[in-house]
């Protein structure tokens, strides 16, 4: 009996170290990071990374940092702050032509933008001698100036900098409507789920599409108005590079597939109505991973408006195709 007893004590013994090997083995063992920056209040597939917990799937450990302005977003991935960053495709432009390391690894969406009015005007053109509230700090505003340079021959100045044709007038993103609808300017321009909220709750109209522009101007390829960029090390680390791609492409896999759970998100995310989830999801189209040639084309139409604009101060003529990633 007290072989017995020892033997079973040895063997139980043995359980324990072997089952405490392999626990602690697995709970050593921390996942791979990805810390990825996104705008506060706009929308992108970072949501849905989110939401439906993608990163598990891809074992890796998704860290978000949303920022208040896209320059404080172009400021940390110069840094090394984060590793991945959706912005608009003509800061992906700036941050190249500034020297900054960085690739572009997906685009994200076309262009959703609006300027919404109370009504009354009928034509961009007559926001001549009036203002205009957005984030001037924002992409959507960047563009908005380098359209009104381009199609209509009218320059928009800044605030207090100066005279010009149409004046801008910073707010952040979630107090745009309500100036708006308080008469501080004549116009305002945003992005979803700003579009949606001030069509439906605000009663605002669209005066007109950022995609109208797109046309207007001439631009060519598709009107794409954010991409995803990353740093020369997280392109260079293949699993977490893979591992990116990979919960992209089931996010936007998502959003073409599942409408009632994407609205279910925007809802629950952005404190939507039902029929404001449902607007939004009709007006924004995912792109996939892939940087074919029209893709690409339509991102450089946007950085050649960007520099007609005044945004971007050097020709992006000069930004070679290495700058988009290419997977072997």
């Amino acid at each position: 009996m007290k072989k017995g007893a020892i033997l079973i004590s040895a063997v139980a013994l043995i359980i324990i170290v072997a089952l405490s090997f392999y626990f602690l083995r697995g709970y050593g063992k921390s996942e791979p990071v990805i810390r990825a920056g996104t705008l506060q209040g706009g929308i992108s597939t970072l949501d849905e990374m989110e939401y439906f917990n993608l990163s598990a799937k891809q074992h890796v450990e998704l860290r978000i940092f949303r920022f208040e302005k896209t320059t404080d977003i172009l400021a940390a991935i110069d840094r090394g702050d984060i590793d991945v960053a959706v912005i608009p495709s003509e800061m992906a432009a700036k941050l190249l032509l500034d020297g900054v390391s960085v690739k572009i690894i997906s685009p994200e969406m076309l262009q959703n933008q609006a300027i919404l009015t109370r009504g009354g005007i009928s034509s961009p053109a007559q926001l001549k001698g009036g203002k205009v509230v957005s984030l001037l700090s924002s992409g959507s505003y960047m563009m908005f100036k380098a359209y009104m340079k381009s199609i209509y021959n009218l320059s928009v100045v800044d605030g207090q900098q100066g005279s010009g044709d149409i004046i801008g007038i910073n707010s952040p993103p979630g107090t745009i409507l309500d100036a708006l609808g308080r008469g501080d300017a004549a116009a305002a321009v945003v992005w979803e789920p700003f579009v949606s909220l001030g069509v439906d709750r605000y009663n605002f109209t669209i005066l007109t599409t950022f995609q109208d522009l797109w046309k207007q101007s001439n631009s060519t390829g598709l009107p794409v108005m954010l991409v995803w960029v990353a740093t020369e090390n997280f392109t260079n680390d293949k699993d977490r590079l893979e591992a990116f791609l990979a919960m992209r492409s089931s996010a936007v896999e998502l959003w073409r597939t599942n409408s009632s759970s994407i609205e279910t998100l925007l809802s629950s995310v952005y404190g939507l109505s039902n029929i404001e989830a449902s607007y939004l999801y009709g007006r924004v189209i995912m792109l996939d991973n892939g940087l074919n040639e029209t893709v690409k084309n339509g991102i450089r139409s946007s950085w050649n408006l960007a520099w007609k604009g005044g945004y971007l101060s050097q020709d992006p003529s000069k930004i070679g195709d290495q700058a988009f990633f290419a997977s072997s």
